[in-house]
This record gives structure tokens, C-alpha cells and sequence, in this order.
């Protein structure tokens, strides 16, 4: 692309063998990607940078007269390999890669920080904020079908990790960080598609979702798998 054009390229390949082949391409700073089975639909995480509409960021990055020093205006934080996060937020995009068209889930300003796709149900994670990245975050359920979205967690009350989900619930890490703070472990937590209902469904002395800081992807290394009845995790 051009400089300051976003865009990505998907490829893809047959699991019996052949060439990867260029499948379609979207404008975006695509982070991650998860399909809708049965469906035409993808949804994106994407990178978006609030310079792009917001004047206050104009000038976020490295001086001008290059010195050794980066103007901030917001304050950093630390997120394994992904620097000075200064600006940065990530969006969710539902793409018809069939059509080219593209739907917003998130609104401007909003983080994202999970998703997971159950069914026709599309579950996230983040907040709306400014100046300085919150601990905790709310949590939504988005019906494909109806265009509803649902609020799982309101924001503010915890802080949620990886989630993971089927075509009637959702299993998230979320803590309320009592009493360590940062240092509290994940427990598990329930969102029941039926009843519109979140809780507590287990907890224990493990330090769940934890990962050395380096240079790795944020959260590398941790994973949570649901299959039918039991969940599985690292």
C-alpha cells in the first residue's frame, strides 16, 4: 500500500496440500481474525490509530527534530512487544469478504482487548477510555442475526482475561482484584446466552492467564479450551 494506506492481505490453503493463494483483502491493520461457520461473515481486530481523527494526536511519536525522545500523550503502559502504546486502539470489524462490506461492532474510542465467536454470537472485551488504560473492562455479546448487543460485564466492575465460547454461553478469566491488586489470579467466570445471567464458576490457587513479560506476542503462551462440557486450560 501506499504510505499512510492500510491494508491486509488474507491467503489461504487447502489442508491436502498446494500453494497458499491470495483469498481476498481488506483496508484495514487486521490483528486478528476469527470466522462465523456457515457464514460469509469474519470478524477483525484492527489496529486504529486516533491521530487519524483526533488533532491532539497529531504529533504522538517521535520528535520532529529527531531527537532521542518520544512525545507522549497518553500515559504508557506495559504490553509485551507492543512499545509505547500512545494513541493505539483496536476495533472489532465484521467483514462479508464475499461482498466487501464492512460493519463497525465497536464504537470510537473503544479498546478491545478479547473476542470470541459462539455461534452467531460474537463476545468482547474492552473499554472507551482516555489518558489512562483502565485495569478493568466491560463485557458484550453481539447477535449477528438481530444487530443486539448485549452487556455481559458492566464496565468497571472487573478485569477480564482470554475468553472463550460456544453457541449458548461464554467462559471468561476475570478477577476483581481483591485484595492484590494486579497480583490477584483469574477465576472463571459464566455468561449464560439463555438467561442473560454472569457468574462465578470456579475458582483456584493456580495463577491462570499469567506470562512472562519479553518481547512476545501480549498473553502469549496462555490458552483456554471448551469442549462441550469441560474447559481446559493453561
Amino acid at each position: 500500500p501506499e504510505a499512510g494506506q492500510k491494508k491486509t492481505v488474507i491467503y489461504r490453503f487447502a489442508l491436502t496440500g498446494g500453494e497458499a493463494r491470495k483469498a481476498w483483502e481488506v483496508p484495514f491493520d487486521v490483528r486478528e481474525m476469527r470466522p462465523i461457520p456457515g457464514t460469509t461473515l469474519v470478524v477483525l481486530k484492527v489496529l486504529e490509530n486516533l491521530a487519524e481523527s483526533d488533532p491532539t494526536f497529531a504529533h504522538a511519536g517521535l520528535a520532529e527534530d529527531e531527537k532521542d525522545y518520544v512525545i507522549l500523550h497518553e500515559v504508557p503502559f506495559v504490553a509485551n512487544g507492543a512499545g509505547f502504546v500512545d494513541g493505539e486502539r483496536q476495533a472489532l470489524i465484521l467483514w462479508d469478504w464475499k461482498h466487501g462490506q464492512s460493519q463497525r461492532l465497536t464504537p470510537e474510542g473503544f479498546d478491545c482487548a478479547h473476542f470470541a465467536v459462539g455461534g452467531m454470537h460474537i463476545y468482547y472485551s474492552g473499554n472507551v477510555w482516555r489518558d489512562v488504560c483502565p485495569k478493568t473492562a466491560g463485557c458484550y455479546a453481539y447477535d449477528v442475526v438481530s444487530g443486539h448487543t448485549q452487556v455481559c460485564v458492566a464496565p468497571g466492575r472487573l478485569r477480564i482475561g482470554d475468553l472463550v465460547a460456544d453457541d449458548h454461553q461464554l467462559i471468561f478469566l476475570a478477577t476483581d482484584m481483591m485484595p492484590y491488586g494486579n497480583g490477584t489470579s483469574y477465576d472463571f467466570y459464566r455468561y449464560d446466552l439463555q438467561t442473560g445471567q454472569t457468574a462465578r464458576i470456579a475458582g483456584f490457587e493456580y495463577s491462570i492467564g499469567s506470562c512472562v513479560n519479553s518481547d512476545a506476542r501480549y498473553g502469549g503462551g496462555t490458552t483456554i479450551l471448551m469442549n462441550e462440557d469441560t474447559v481446559s486450560f493453561t
